[in-house]
Protein backbone atom coordinates (compact mmCIF):
# COMPACT_ATOMS: atom_id res chain seq x y z
CA UNK A 1 0.00 0.00 0.00
CA UNK A 2 1.51 3.32 -1.05
CA UNK A 3 1.53 6.28 1.35
CA UNK A 4 -1.07 8.94 0.75
CA UNK A 5 0.22 12.49 0.77
CA UNK A 6 -2.39 15.02 1.78
CA UNK A 7 -1.58 18.56 0.81
CA UNK A 8 -2.82 21.54 2.75
CA UNK A 9 -5.75 23.47 1.45
CA UNK A 10 -5.00 26.60 -0.47
CA UNK A 11 -6.94 29.47 1.09
CA UNK A 12 -9.52 31.06 -1.15
CA UNK A 13 -9.61 34.76 -1.93
CA UNK A 14 -12.46 35.21 0.55
CA UNK A 15 -10.45 33.58 3.36
CA UNK A 16 -7.41 35.76 2.66
CA UNK A 17 -9.59 38.88 2.48
CA UNK A 18 -11.15 37.99 5.82
CA UNK A 19 -7.66 37.62 7.31
CA UNK A 20 -6.67 41.05 6.04
CA UNK A 21 -9.82 42.58 7.51
CA UNK A 22 -9.18 40.84 10.84
CA UNK A 23 -5.64 42.24 11.03
CA UNK A 24 -6.73 45.73 10.03
CA UNK A 25 -9.46 45.46 12.66
CA UNK A 26 -6.77 44.80 15.26
CA UNK A 27 -4.85 47.88 14.09
CA UNK A 28 -7.95 50.10 14.18
CA UNK A 29 -8.94 48.76 17.62
CA UNK A 30 -5.39 49.47 18.83
CA UNK A 31 -5.61 53.08 17.70
CA UNK A 32 -9.00 53.40 19.41
CA UNK A 33 -7.59 51.98 22.66
CA UNK A 34 -4.60 54.33 22.61
CA UNK A 35 -6.74 57.40 21.88
CA UNK A 36 -9.26 56.25 24.50
CA UNK A 37 -6.49 56.02 27.08
CA UNK A 38 -5.34 59.53 26.25
CA UNK A 39 -8.86 60.96 26.37
CA UNK A 40 -10.06 59.13 29.50
CA UNK A 41 -6.73 59.20 31.35
CA UNK A 42 -7.45 55.95 33.18
CA UNK A 43 -3.83 55.18 33.96
CA UNK A 44 -4.58 53.83 37.44
CA UNK A 45 -7.21 51.18 36.69
CA UNK A 46 -6.72 49.86 33.17
CA UNK A 47 -3.83 50.78 30.94
CA UNK A 48 -5.60 50.95 27.60
CA UNK A 49 -2.48 52.20 25.83
CA UNK A 50 -0.58 49.00 26.64
CA UNK A 51 -3.49 46.85 25.51
CA UNK A 52 -3.66 49.00 22.37
CA UNK A 53 0.03 48.34 21.71
CA UNK A 54 -0.61 44.62 22.16
CA UNK A 55 -3.39 44.75 19.55
CA UNK A 56 -1.19 46.84 17.27
CA UNK A 57 1.65 44.31 17.51
CA UNK A 58 -0.72 41.47 16.67
CA UNK A 59 -2.28 43.34 13.76
CA UNK A 60 1.04 44.39 12.23
CA UNK A 61 2.53 40.91 12.62
CA UNK A 62 -0.60 39.38 11.10
CA UNK A 63 -0.43 41.78 8.14
CA UNK A 64 3.29 41.11 7.64
CA UNK A 65 2.83 37.34 7.65
CA UNK A 66 -0.59 37.53 5.93
CA UNK A 67 -2.25 35.37 8.57
CA UNK A 68 -5.24 36.31 10.70
CA UNK A 69 -4.58 33.40 13.06
CA UNK A 70 -1.04 34.60 13.77
CA UNK A 71 -2.19 38.20 14.33
CA UNK A 72 -5.06 37.26 16.61
CA UNK A 73 -3.01 34.64 18.43
CA UNK A 74 -0.18 37.10 19.05
CA UNK A 75 -2.59 39.73 20.37
CA UNK A 76 -4.26 37.25 22.72
CA UNK A 77 -0.95 35.84 23.96
CA UNK A 78 0.57 39.27 24.64
CA UNK A 79 -2.62 40.48 26.35
CA UNK A 80 -2.58 37.46 28.66
CA UNK A 81 1.11 38.02 29.45
CA UNK A 82 0.35 41.67 30.27
CA UNK A 83 -2.56 40.71 32.51
CA UNK A 84 -0.51 38.09 34.37
CA UNK A 85 2.37 40.50 34.97
CA UNK A 86 0.33 43.64 35.63
CA UNK A 87 -2.43 42.13 37.76
CA UNK A 88 -0.27 40.22 40.25
CA UNK A 89 -1.26 40.74 43.90
CA UNK A 90 0.08 43.90 45.46
CA UNK A 91 1.12 45.43 42.16
CA UNK A 92 -1.38 48.28 42.39
CA UNK A 93 -0.88 49.03 46.10
CA UNK A 94 0.64 52.43 46.93
CA UNK A 95 4.35 52.44 47.69
CA UNK A 96 5.57 53.42 51.16
CA UNK A 97 6.99 56.94 51.11
CA UNK A 98 8.73 58.50 54.08
CA UNK A 99 7.25 61.70 55.49
CA UNK A 100 10.50 63.69 55.43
Amino acid sequence: MSPVIVSGQIPSREDRAMGVWMNWGLVVAAIAFIIGDLVLEVYETVNLAVLGMVLLAGGILGLAIDSAAVGLGTAIFLALVYLVIHRRPGHMLPKHVSGN
